[in-house]
């Protein structure tokens, strides 16, 4: 009897470079708020050095990155998309509802949280080429919806793994605990 193989899970999305020097240049600056928020997270708490580092990662390294097209400027058509985002999408015919946006989130699959929290830490003793490292294997993502992310908060994976996941080894680890298939994300073709 042949064992049967496992399904094929979509290429998770990746942001993209700016050329190394670009790349070597903002990670140093990046290196230098983290390094920042460290001494805020002394001073004033978690919640507002990670919130610091949360806006400056996205402004000055993952919003310049993004594969292009995008949806709103934000959520890239290359990238997986949930069964949900899409049919969302082809719904309101690719136009933005004047009510309440588009309910789409720009899922990062290993939790912002622990990302950000792990590269302050780590700020001291990072490298531009460490930090460039680490955001390639841990900023990958997806598009899915307000409802789908409320999966992922009531299996408990909302911002983090379950205890024994490899998020290198098994990626799409938190989708699946919460009954969303990996295997049904597609990128946006309309």
């Amino acid at each position: 009897m042949t064992k049967a193989s496992p399904p094929a899970y979509p290429e998770l999305g990746r942001l993209l470079s700016l050329g190394l020097e670009t790349d070597d240049l903002d990670a140093q600056a990046m290196i230098a708020v983290l390094r920042s928020a460290a001494g805020v997270r002394e001073r004033h708490g978690v919640s507002n050095a990670n919130h610091m580092a949360r806006e400056a990662l996205w402004d000055c390294w993952e919003r310049p990155r993004l594969p292009r097209p995008l949806v709103s400027s934000k959520y890239p058509k290359a990238w997986p998309w949930s069964p949900d985002a899409r049919r969302l999408y082809e719904l309101t015919q690719g136009k933005r509802p004047k009510n309440g946006g588009w309910g789409f989130i720009l899922e990062h699959v290993a939790p912002r949280g622990l990302l950000i929290t792990s590269l302050i830490d780590a700020s001291d003793e990072l490298s531009s080429s460490e930090f460039i490292k680490k955001l390639r294997l841990d900023m990958r993502g997806a598009v899915i919806t307000k409802q789908d992310d409320q999966k992922l908060e009531e299996a408990k994976v909302g911002r983090s793994y379950r205890e024994g996941d490899d998020p290198v080894a098994e990626p799409w680890s938190r989708y699946k605990h919460s009954g969303l298939d990996p295997a049904t994300f597609a990128p946006l073709t309309m």
